[in-house]
């Protein structure tokens, strides 16, 4: 059985690519958004598609969904990071990852007597930042925290997939 979950996660995989590509504004900002909504539409795929398709499956997913609401603010890439962004930019559309640039001109020396011009140093290409702003994870690079929430729902899925397969023999 493979869940509807799995394949929304190999999508948020998908989208860390895309992050990785380091594609520059509104592009960076439209992949952050799908790349957040996908990170939590991963637990919804598990409780309202996979666990609709089994009662078995159910009692596992929400045994789990118990256990990490009573852990909360543990883990704090699920409540901080996964949950908290997805509220801020889906309900809000408040982003709360940054893209700084930096851009680096050249510099020209004008001998002011003369007037003639000399290049000092060539402009060098711009500087992307990929940071988290003001919050839990602030200054963070988000990809990283993104492939982090990858490496946590993958954890989480494979716990339930091995309790759903010893409860089936």
């Amino acid at each position: 059985m493979e869940l509807v979950a799995r394949q929304v996660l190999k999508d948020c995989e998908t989208a860390l690519e895309v992050l990785r590509e380091n594609p520059k504004s509104p592009r960076w900002r439209v992949s952050w958004v799908a790349t957040v909504a996908l990170l939590r539409m991963v637990g919804h795929a598990l409780q309202k598609v996979d666990a609709g398709s089994d009662p078995k499956l159910k009692r596992i997913v929400e045994d789990h969904w118990k256990r990490i609401s009573a852990s909360k603010p543990e883990p704090n890439i699920f409540w901080d990071f996964i949950d908290r962004e997805r509220n801020n930019v889906l309900k809000e559309y408040d982003v709360g990852a940054r893209l700084n640039v930096t851009v680096r001109p050249g510099t020209v020396h004008i001998d002011m007597e003369s007037g003639t011009q000399s290049v000092v140093s060539q402009s060098r290409p711009n500087l992307y930042d990929y940071v988290m702003g003001p919050g839990p994870f602030e200054g963070q690079d988000q990809r990283e925290l993104v492939s982090e929430a990858i490496g946590f729902w993958d954890d989480y899925l494979g716990e339930i997939e091995r309790e759903y397969e010893a409860a089936n023999g």
